[in-house]
């Protein structure tokens, strides 16, 4: 994508930014001392993993500690590893994790989770995934790598320990706006809010995509996806599979587009010609082993 971008023009400064003015155009973003200015703006600052703020947690981040399971799960063939959450999330990543370990333990503050139903049962069928319940990670135990984790009971306030080769932290979240706070509107968890179906916020000429909009998406699935847009969200005709969306059975009278098939017009509202036009992108859908796997490419100028 870094060289796609290159070969448009596009110029890159690796530094991050102190300070934006959005009063404009132009508007004016500056690195220290260091000004740029545009007449459009696009935020895409992402979104980075809660943690638990334990002081071994981060020295051992990338030594046994992660905060994703499709970046680093193959690292732990054979071992036992700790997932810490009750979400969606925490789930997905613990079913995940069971392709390459012989246990997952599931830790939890409370005595129920607050994922959905179909992820609930998932983890509950994986004979593999197991869960702590009614407590919380107060200490990652070893020095140059995780060995295990403290565990203290919420209830009774007994301490046990917990073998583990890993430790990946799913309690969340948080949106990197706060560059942005009181120049653009964001919800009351710091998401930047857009004016659908576009991306445009709430000063116009300023763009925001990515993490940093998207509730929903993310990047969670086992099988990644890129968000997608607001205009691009499932409609009546799709039904959703995860973090990706799997189109029901065509009738081979798809449109296409350079090559790549898409859904009958009444699913997606519009044509395929016209979400080029609109997006310059579309999504390929490929299922691979009963799994679906959304891709986003972006199109040649029409």
């Amino acid at each position: 994508m870094r060289e796609q971008a290159a070969r448009f023009g596009a110029e890159f400064v690796t530094a991050d930014a102190t300070k934006v003015d959005l009063g404009g155009p132009p508007f004016r973003v500056w690195v220290d001392d260091q000004e740029f200015s545009g007449k459009a703006l696009i935020v895409a600052t992402g979104a980075k993993a809660k943690m638990l703020g334990l002081e071994e947690e981060r020295r051992l981040l990338g030594h046994g500690v992660s905060t994703c399971a499709t970046c680093d799960g193959f690292f732990f063939r054979d071992r036992e590893l700790v997932v810490v959450g009750g979400g969606d999330s925490a789930l997905e990543e613990a079913t995940f994790l069971t392709r390459f370990a012989t246990k997952v333990t599931v830790v939890h503050r409370r005595d129920r989770l607050r994922a959905s139903k179909v992820m609930q049962d998932r983890a509950f069928a994986n004979p593999k995934v197991e869960f702590a319940w009614n407590s919380a990670v107060v200490e990652v135990l070893g020095q140059g790598s995780v060995s295990g984790v403290k565990l203290r009971n919420l209830l009774d306030g007994s301490e046990s320990e917990l073998p583990a080769a890993g430790m990946f932290v799913a309690i969340g979240h948080t949106p990197n706006t706060e560059l942005f706070a009181g120049q653009l509107d964001l919800d009351e968890q710091g998401y930047v809010l857009v004016r659908q179906p576009s991306t445009e916020t709430s000063v116009s000429g300023v763009f925001a995509a990515g993490d940093v909009v998207d509730h929903t998406y993310r990047q969670r699935s086992p099988r990644p996806a890129r968000a997608v847009p607001p205009r691009s969200t499932p409609s009546a005709g799709w039904r959703r599979t995860g973090t990706t969306r799997a189109p029901p059975r065509t009738t081979g009278n798809e449109d296409r587009a350079d090559g790549i098939t898409a859904p009958p017009r009444a699913l997606r509202g519009w044509s395929v010609p016209q979400a080029v036009r609109y997006h310059r992108q579309v999504e390929r859908l490929d299922v691979r082993g009963g799994e679906m796997r959304a891709e986003r490419e972006l199109l040649p100028h029409r």
